[in-house]
């Protein structure tokens, strides 16, 4: 469901049958909703109009290769969504240990994927300029990757699972 929050009413109502949606989020813009869930083939993001909740762009997560050295999950749902501060860029954080970056100005072009985390991604988030992206993971480590091309800047390690992370609004 999606309501409006001045009055609580519904505003839409989406659902994917045999999906089990875990995360939600909104384009900076507010003109695009991603969803994301666990599926038989192993997960699906979705890319929807936000006023109408008809489907724009279908990104399969399934069939993308896990890390070879991730240890635990056989699927690849992903489990957090975050756009680009200029709602470009998507990150999806996948249980495979990789994270995939979905360019939203070319679709149907296959993700980026960065092997930063030797267990389940949890989390991803852009920093307000968009030059760098944090992700985290099960492995206790939150990767920093730096644009265009997303190489790692630097590992930072937690003292147990990183399930989120953020940047301040001024980036520091």
């Amino acid at each position: 469901l999606v309501r409006d929050t001045a009055t609580s009413a519904v505003a839409g109502r989406f659902s994917r049958p045999g999906t089990t949606l875990r995360t939600v989020t909104f384009s900076p813009d507010g003109t695009r909703l991603a969803t994301a869930g666990e599926s038989a083939d192993g997960g699906e993001v979705l890319v929807l109009d936000a006023a109408t909740l008809t489907v724009l762009q279908r990104l399969a997560t399934g069939p993308l290769p896990r890390n070879p050295q991730a240890n635990g999950s056989t699927s690849n749902y992903a489990l957090s969504l975050a756009f680009s501060p200029d709602g470009r860029l998507l990150a999806v954080p996948l249980a495979g240990g990789r994270v995939a970056v979905w360019d939203q100005a070319a679709p149907g072009v296959a993700p980026l994927t960065l092997d930063g985390h030797a267990q389940i991604a949890t989390d991803a988030a852009f920093s307000p300029d968009g030059s760098v992206l944090a992700t985290a993971g099960a492995d206790r480590l939150v990767r920093l990757w730096g644009g265009p091309d997303w190489r790692p800047l630097a590992t930072l390690e937690g003292v147990s699972v990183v399930r989120a992370v953020a940047f301040s609004p001024d980036g520091s």
